[in-house]
């Protein structure tokens, strides 16, 4: 009385998951082949590129109201705190050298010899 087939419940699961898969694969590339299908994922795609661009425009429109900066502002403001930074940088270098550049120009030399106080 023996019986043909998996020996154990994992057997049988892997074996109908496997035809699955092969099933949705072929499914799956029979209707990417074809012409429509094509078209309307590019027309779901243009939609979602749309969508996209109202969503933005209108999350900007918002952010103006309530006098909110956006994301291309605090950009900007970074860029522009970077830039102060380095500037900063540059004179903190020149005042920890003595004030001479940061080139290794040599100061002008100097020929006055200071006045006589009484």
């Amino acid at each position: 009385m023996a019986t043909k087939g998996p020996q154990d419940f994992m057997d049988a699961y892997r074996d109908m998951l496997g035809n699955w898969e092969k099933m949705a694969n072929e499914f799956g590339a029979k209707f990417l082949q074809q012409k429509e299908a094509a078209q309307a994922m590019n027309g779901l795609n243009n939609a979602k590129v749309a969508m996209q661009a109202q969503m933005k425009d209108g999350m900007l429109k918002a952010l103006d109201a309530i006098q909110m900066p956006s994301k291309a502002d605090i950009e900007d403001l970074g860029a522009r705190i970077g830039a102060i930074e380095a500037a900063v940088a540059r004179i903190e270098t020149l005042l920890a050298s003595g004030g001479q550049p940061a080139d290794g120009a040599p100061k002008p030399a100097r020929t006055r010899k200071p006045g006589k106080t009484k």
